[in-house]
């Protein structure tokens, strides 16, 4: 069986071997557009390039692209950065004088296709020859790779006007990241390989922190246009911040309440104790919210909105009545408005609880030490006087990753150990719906509004000067208030549904502390994109949308809960680990960079008929609502067939339990789910384990399989969804729930549905 890799272990083994032909790679690399299996395709690539020959690992735009990457979507757009061909480097440009490095081309940028990095790399051995002939460029990547020795090899991406990015790989074969770049304000270098960047201030307390925020804020006001059309709204209760004091004003109280701009406050809750209104501390929260009671970060927050010039801050647990559901209720149905209408959201990213606050001292490796040149810490490298007399500066600092903000994806395990903020629901959504906000990394600030991304050490800052692959890849949030704010029909980015898909898909990906949350906490989102004429939203669904909406599929095991939702909805799949499962749709996925889809699903076979509500019934005394949410069932009408359900059952030595047999540990058993038809046997995504539980069925029991897609232009069944039956209703009605989803017959059973008969299915 082929090894395990996850895909940030691939990274690393691309790493530890060598690189292979460019076209090989980007091969291999385009099978992900149509894998369902990222560790097939991780363990294949693996292997193939465990058959090469060794070569020089640094030579290759591919693989840097490879290790920035921290996504399948990044990984898969890679080809269109590069192409089939090599990217050769043309004939060396030479002066009159004759003075171009033949080791760094002076930091040429003229000689690639566009879209992918100049280079430059080499052993450490042969840039120090050309740093002794006197080119000050190789001097200056020298002292940014200190200690090294002489066979530690780099490579070099050069970006027009940012930092210089360097990957250097050691002789124990551990790979780091600096950049080098001139401070931004200060005299700047003569060569455009070597741009500006900003120094990350030791510590996010730092006035030049809050003068940065402001200069942001700013800007957008005067320069953009990120405000939603429509007048503002104000919340029911804010937090007045003014007048030194911290007290709970609700406008609707004073008829002389002056309006403001205010801020809210995004972040963790945690298991660490946060005050909250309630029925008991309203009235006294009224008159003062004491001071030692707020929590760290709230205490932060609340010193940089007076610091920002703000009066109004808006905080849930103190805004939000805790103890009354139906107080929790209406607010949760404003969360829209309240995060979308603040001027400022201020995120507590790097703050798993309230005890973490906002400001916190930077790591050494990204901030600038001026006054000696530790190991482990940015410093000064190099010092060049100019003609009339001014020193350039020349600094060496580890370099921020950024995938989590470009791609707005979990794209890394250390998300809940870097900026835990990032893998909330809730806070998911606030981050799409906020006009601006502005995240306390751990690392540094970011800062996002509806039209771009900024950042402290500048990186962001300069989309044009990063390869493509680099830039805004996927970023959910733009990609959000641009369709809001002027659709384009020509755009495959602008079909609410693709993006609709792409939220759930991540916002699936991200924990929430109560499981009744999983529709509450993405209702602000689903309010905004209605404006476009989605249709009516249903249990995670647009309705306009269906049946293509219903072909999703999880990737973790889950339990179902069929009482809080259909069983054609996503929202009815739960964990009951503390991983959520996440949820993968099958049709149309729109991929970063390729600007194309996959040619998998174009067309559906089935068509939607009509949305059947079913009123449930009170049980008095156990529930919290005064009324129960309605059930909805769904009809389609569509082609149908039967099939068996087969239940294959085999034992696999792995020890769940115990550390041996001995010991307590048992052997697990794996269960395989298959559809036979004709003899053809076919594999398929089930929702949930069918073997056990109240509604367990058995191998051999009969299922339905109604066909919802097509590839365009052909006859042959795609995909659609596989069917429990309980009965069949007047005028031939089948009455189901769905178990699964099936996808890519193959073989023999491409021609199941060959002269199938279509009927209507109601599926609850």
């Amino acid at each position: 069986m082929a090894p395990f890799f996850k895909l940030t272990d691939l990274k690393t083994r691309i790493w530890e071997m060598t690189s292979r032909p460019k076209g090989a790679i980007i091969g291999l690399v385009r099978h992900l557009r149509n894998s369902k299996n990222r560790e097939e395709l991780a363990a294949r690539i693996v292997a193939e390039m465990e058959n090469e020959e060794p070569e020089d690992a640094f030579h290759s735009p591919i693989i840097h692209m490879m290790f920035l990457a921290t996504s399948t979507n990044q990984i898969s757009g890679i080809n269109a950065c590069v192409g089939e061909q090599d990217v050769k480097t043309g004939p060396k440009l030479t002066t009159g004088d004759g003075d171009t490095c033949e080791q760094c081309d002076n930091l040429r940028t003229d000689h690639v296709p566009p879209g992918v990095p100049p280079t430059i790399n080499g052993s450490a051995a042969e840039f120090e020859a050309t740093a002794t002939k006197g080119c000050k460029i190789c001097k200056i990547v020298l002292e940014a790779i200190r200690p090294y020795g002489q066979d530690t090899k780099l490579k070099g991406y050069i970006k027009p006007g940012a930092a210089l990015d360097l990957l250097v790989k050691d002789e124990s074969g551990r790979v780091n990241r600096y950049e080098v770049f001139t401070q931004v304000g200060q005299q700047p270098s003569p060569w455009p390989g070597i741009g500006e960047a900003r120094i990350i201030a030791p510590t996010s307390s730092d006035p030049k922190v809050t003068e940065l925020i402001a200069s942001w804020v700013a800007e957008c006001k005067g320069t953009h246009s990120c405000q939603l059309p429509g007048p503002p709204t104000f919340p029911t209760r804010i937090l007045d911040i003014g007048d030194g004091q911290v007290r709970l004003e609700m406008p609707s109280d004073h008829e002389d309440f002056v309006i403001e701009p205010y801020v809210a406050l995004s972040h963790c809750w945690g298991k660490s104790h946060l005050p909250r209104t309630t029925a008991s501390t309203i009235d006294e929260y009224k008159s003062s919210v004491p001071w030692d009671v707020l929590s760290q970060t709230f205490r932060d927050a609340i010193t940089l909105s007076r610091a920002l010039g703000y009066r109004y801050i808006w905080i849930d647990s103190l805004c939000i009545i805790q103890d009354s559901d139906s107080d929790w209720r209406s607010e949760a149905a404003k969360m829209a408005s309240v995060y979308s209408d603040a001027e400022l959201v201020i995120s507590a990213a790097r703050s798993k609880d309230g005890t973490g606050g906002l400001f916190a001292e930077r790591s050494p490796p990204y901030i600038v030490d001026r006054a000696s040149r530790p190991v482990n810490s940015g410093h000064i490298i190099f010092t060049d006087p100019t003609d009339d007399g001014e020193l350039i500066e020349y600094y060496r600092r580890d370099a921020v990753r950024h995938a989590q903000w470009d791609a707005m994806e979990l794209v890394s395990s250390n998300c809940d150990h870097i900026n835990p903020l990032l893998n909330r629901a809730w806070a998911f959504q606030e981050r799409i719906l906020a006009t601006r906000i502005v995240h306390f990394a751990e690392h540094e600030l970011i800062f996002e509004c509806r039209q771009q991304q900024r950042c402290e050490c500048m990186y962001l800052d300069r989309p044009e000067s990063r390869p493509r692959m680099e830039r805004n890849i996927n970023n959910i949030k733009l990609e959000f208030a641009a369709l809001l704010k002027s659709p384009d029909p020509a755009n495959p980015i602008s079909d609410p549904f693709i993006l609709w898909s792409r939220i759930i898909e991540e916002y699936t990906r991200r924990r929430l502390t109560f499981e009744k949350d999983r529709l509450v906490a993405l209702e602000g989102a689903s309010k905004q994109l209605q404006r476009l004429g989605v249709g009516r939203y249903v249990a995670g669904m647009f309705i306009n949308d269906m049946p293509r909406c219903l072909l999703w599929s999880v990737d973790e095991l889950c339990a179902r809960n069929l009482i809080t939702a259909p069983s054609w909805s996503w929202v009815s799949c739960f964990s009951p680990l503390k991983r959520p499962p996440s949820v993968k749709f099958g049709w149309n996925r729109y991929l970063a960079l390729t600007d194309d889809y996959p040619d998998q699903i174009e067309e559906t076979s089935a068509s939607f008929v009509d949305l059947i509500e079913i009123p449930q019934q009170s049980d008095e005394g156990t529930h919290q609502t005064p009324e129960p949410e309605p059930a909805y069932g769904i009809v389609l009408h569509g082609p149908i067939i039967s099939a068996s359900l087969v239940i294959d059952q085999h034992l696999r030595p792995k020890l769940t339990a115990g550390g041996s047999l001995a010991s307590g540990g048992v052997r697990q058993t794996d269960f395989e789910y298959h559809l036979v038809r004709d003899g053809q046997k076919q594999s398929f995504s089930f929702d949930s384990l069918l073997h056990v539980g109240p509604g367990k069925m058995d191998s051999g029991s009969k299922v339905l399989l109604l066909a919802v897609g097509r590839t365009m232009g052909e006859p042959t069944v795609n995909c659609g969804l596989v069917l429990r039956q309980f009965r069949t209703a007047e005028f031939g009605l089948h009455v189901c729930i769905r178990i699964g989803m099936f996808g890519d017959l193959e073989d023999q059973a491409k021609r199941w549905f060959d002269g199938a008969a279509t009927a209507d299915v109601l599926i609850l």
